[in-house]
Parts: structure tokens; C-alpha cells; sequence
């Protein structure tokens, strides 16, 4: 990512509230020790961690599918997007926002329910339609 301009992998550390490493161990709690054993091969110093070998490198936040690094830079990258589009059905602008009660009423909505209201399939979806079925839960 330098070639980009794109920052290290412990700048985007600090950035996302994690504890900026001063050594290769200070990344134990978010990077597998088989990895950190590569990167002292790979890199002279932790600040030379290019960000996306890093970010890839982390165990995955409960629930998700990428590190705290990464979760955080997509949050922000959404966060972002929501804040800058003037059509968010959550805007602030007066002249374009919707009420409260609409916005009580879009709030209700889950894609199960749109698909329980259009298809037949009202007793064989679940609440969280893009989850897959478990009967583990």
C-alpha cells in the first residue's frame, strides 16, 4: 500500500483506538505468534508493517470476519458514507427528512417481514432472513 500512500499498519492501529505497537510482540493480543514470527523475517521494524498484510493478519473481532483494525476502518469508511449522502433516509436536512412516526414505521421493517408480506413462505424463514439455518441455535 505505500505505493498508494497508504499509511502503516500500526498508524491505522492508533487511528482505530488500538495501542500503537513498539515491538513485534506488542501485537500478540491481535495477531497469531506463527505470524508475528514472519513479520520479524519479513519487516526491520513493527512501523514497516505494510497495513494490509497487518489487517489481514489479525484473528477475527467476535461475530466478524476481519480484525479490530480493519472493522474499525470499515466502520468509519460506512459511517462516512451515511454522514455524506443526502439521501440517508436518517438525514438531518428539514427539507428532505422524514418524519418521525415514518421513520418509527421504517424501522419495523426487516427484509423477513417484506419477504413474509410477498411470498409464501411466512412459516419457513427466520427473523434474520440473510442468516443462514442453524439448528445449532
Amino acid at each position: 500500500g505505500r505505493d498508494h500512500g497508504i499509511r502503516s499498519y500500526n498508524d491505522y492501529r492508533a487511528l482505530c483506538n488500538l495501542k500503537r505497537a513498539s515491538s513485534f510482540d506488542d501485537l500478540s493480543r491481535e495477531v497469531p505468534p506463527e505470524v508475528i514470527v514472519r513479520f520479524k523475517r519479513i519487516y526491520t521494524t513493527v512501523d514497516d508493517i505494510d497495513l494490509f498484510p497487518g489487517g489481514m493478519s489479525e484473528r477475527p473481532v467476535q461475530g466478524g470476519l476481519v480484525g479490530p483494525t480493519f472493522a474499525c476502518i470499515i466502520g468509519i469508511q460506512f459511517r462516512q458514507l451515511r454522514k455524506c449522502d443526502r439521501f440517508w433516509y436518517e438525514n438531518e436536512d428539514q427539507g428532505v427528512r422524514f418524519t418521525e412516526a415514518q421513520l418509527g414505521e421504517i424501522r419495523k421493517a426487516t427484509l423477513a417481514k417484506l419477504l413474509c408480506e410477498n411470498m409464501d413462505v411466512a412459516s419457513d424463514i427466520q427473523r434474520a432472513a440473510l442468516d443462514q439455518p442453524s439448528d445449532f441455535l
